[in-house]
């Protein structure tokens, strides 16, 4: 499943009726087939994840390019992380460049990543503490002295991946995107054809 979709209007009509409207179909249909795209998925992103925070990450990043007659709409998450497409589908988050995920378990780093946190120790380097009665291996945790007496507060968590997610889908499916093109199309079609007497 790919937080992506490409139509090719053209691809959509049929033989005659390309030949009817050889050269009279604009390229501004295509543009607005893409905001009308656009704005579905940033509704559904919206309406499904919440209007607050996350759910407004996500409709931000929808994208939508028109190029001639093709029309395709993405999120800029496929170029890093594909986070929308995980949201879409759920799943296991696994980390890609280290050995453990830092999960935040504490409010004050909450959306702040434990390589960005700045750690109040003599080195600047989080103090890693296990303990062994957190399961059948220990648990490992990321942490710094806070208060006058230097008491350690275990900011971040050390997993390997996480517990699977739920899915979440938001992402509108290839049906809703051929409706909609097809409304798109046959409004043209409607308005740019001659009206006989």
């Amino acid at each position: 499943m790919n937080i992506r979709l490409a139509v090719n209007l053209s691809e959509l009509l049929s033989e005659k009726e390309k030949m009817e409207i050889n050269g009279r179909l604009p390229e501004f249909v295509a543009k607005t087939l893409s905001v009308a795209l656009r704005d579905l998925a940033e509704a559904n992103a919206r309406k499904r994840i919440g209007n607050g925070g996350f759910g407004q990450e996500l409709a931000e990043g929808v994208r939508a390019r028109a190029d001639g007659m093709s029309v395709t709409i993405d999120h800029t998450s496929n170029d890093t992380n594909h986070l929308a497409e995980h949201v879409h589908a759920g799943g296991i988050i696994r980390p890609r460049h280290r050995r453990y995920l830092a999960i935040p378990i504490d409010k004050s780093v909450k959306k702040e990543y434990a390589s960005i946190h700045a750690w109040a120790t003599d080195d600047g380097k989080p103090i890693f503490i296990r303990k062994k009665e957190d399961g059948p291996n220990g648990r490992a945790y990321l942490a710094e002295p806070r208060g006058k007496r230097g008491t350690l507060k275990f900011l971040y968590v050390l997993l390997r991946q996480t517990k699977p997610q739920r899915p979440r889908p938001w992402w509108p499916t290839d049906d809703d995107f051929l409706r909609l093109a097809e409304k798109e199309l046959n409004w043209f079609l409607e308005h740019a054809s001659p009206q006989s007497d």
